[in-house]
């Protein structure tokens, strides 16, 4: 039995050797290891670079190389969605949706002019303006008369193309300067000539920053 024992703590303590599967287990595992940590060294790496507007872009606007920065940024498989330099903008495109400060210009954010069937209407308020009502902003227009219960709603969702606060001492008011479809222009024009009141009304969530 004497001899049995010392046999069998031998062979535990004798270093396994290339052959035993416990230390090909470890080195497999270890080899994993390296391979999957480089693999997302590099993935961490690969950046691109792509073109992020660097003040608030409101439908409308031509998208001018003064209006953006080009940063380096991680975006996998969606690169091509977007632009990657200045010489990639499309002359004389134009902006079909609000683009914020340091967001993504993406490709489907600009069209040329003749695809745009948005027109600008000045719309004048006499009283306050909301801070939100601001360049980029999404905002509801309501028509009141007077003499009628109630107003009703002109439009559900336009997007202001630019916002001019009244000056002067004591001045209060702004015009605000909003994209229209063509089918919306009578309707909204008729009330703007007429005795009622037009109020500009943002829609939240949109153009967190000032312009």
């Amino acid at each position: 039995m004497g001899s049995f024992h010392k046999s069998t703590l031998a062979k535990r303590l004798t270093p396994p050797g290339w052959r035993d599967p416990r230390l090909l287990v470890g080195v497999a595992l270890v080899l994993v290891s390296i391979i999957g940590g480089v693999f997302y060294a590099r993935q961490v790496a690969s950046t691109i670079p792509v073109l992020v507007a660097s003040r608030q872009l409101a439908v409308g606007e031509q998208a001018g190389a003064e209006s953006f920065v080009v940063r380096e940024m991680r975006l996998a498989d969606s690169a091509n969605n977007y632009f990657a330099d200045y010489g990639d903008l499309p002359e004389g495109a134009i902006l079909a949706v609000p683009v914020g400060p340091g967001e993504l210009l993406p490709r489907s954010a600009l069209v040329t002019p003749e695809l745009l069937n948005l027109r600008p209407v000045a719309v004048r308020v006499d009283g306050p303006v909301a801070e939100s009502v601001r360049k980029g902003a999404r905002v509801e227009l309501w028509h009141s008369q007077e003499g009628e219960a109630g107003a009703r709603r002109l439009v559900e969702n336009a997007s202001v193309s630019n916002v001019s606060l009244a000056q002067g001492i004591g001045a209060r008011g702004a015009t605000v300067e909003v994209m229209l479809p063509q089918a919306q222009l009578p309707e909204v024009l008729t009330a703007l000539a007429g005795k009622g009141r037009v109020d500009v009304i943002a829609v939240p969530g949109n153009a967190k920053e000032k312009p």
